[in-house]
């Protein structure tokens, strides 16, 4: 899934960090870091929340192609959500990732 190194790499720059001190966030290697935004190499489910944690982004914005990126940032972005709302969005989520990994 080379969109996910891709998409952690963006977000990495955009928080002006760098692979070293992501990695060192997540307690893995800088080289472990360069092989995922790479794509060489994928992160396991629980990498991937440790990532998006060091990152403070919902790690749905990790998975997300371009054209979801933009949509899925805007959605998160909005507060005061009612529960209704928030039940909408997680099965928005669910049927982008559903569609992704159909593809």
């Amino acid at each position: 899934m080379k969109i996910v190194g891709e998409n952690i790499k963006k977000i990495r720059k955009q928080r002006k960090l760098t692979q070293l001190e992501l990695a060192e966030r997540v307690k893995v290697s800088k080289i472990h870091i360069c092989l995922i935004e790479t794509g060489k190499n994928e992160p396991s489910l629980t990498l991937l929340g440790k990532i998006a944690d060091a990152l403070n982004v919902d790690p749905t914005l990790l998975l997300a192609k371009d054209e979801a990126y933009g949509i899925i940032q805007s959605v998160l972005a909005l507060h005061n959500l009612s529960s209704i709302e928030n039940q909408v969005i997680d099965m928005m989520r669910k049927l982008q990732l559903n569609h992704t990994a159909m593809k």
